[in-house]
């Protein structure tokens, strides 16, 4: 069994070279899971996010849309 730390949504971002509101608008439309989310608090796993990513991508998801992402973002 590995461990992996829960990963806030600017770490996450910040591996990804997006924002943490584009992290967020990910979460939200259900392109990635979140580990827990209670409340306020959203923790991420980046093994969970990488794998929906991949599987977005070869579904042909354009994730790092950033049209897409900047609309959404006023929803949150």
């Amino acid at each position: 069994m590995s461990f992996n730390p829960l990963l806030k949504s600017q770490d996450v971002a910040e591996f990804f070279n997006v924002s943490s509101r584009t992290v967020l608008v990910w979460y939200y439309k259900g392109l990635i899971p979140a580990r827990i989310h209670v409340g306020k608090v959203i923790r991420f796993d980046l093994d969970d996010v990488f794998e929906a990513l991949e599987k977005a991508s070869r579904k042909g998801c354009k994730w790092r849309c950033e049209s897409e992402v900047s609309e959404s973002v006023r929803s949150i």
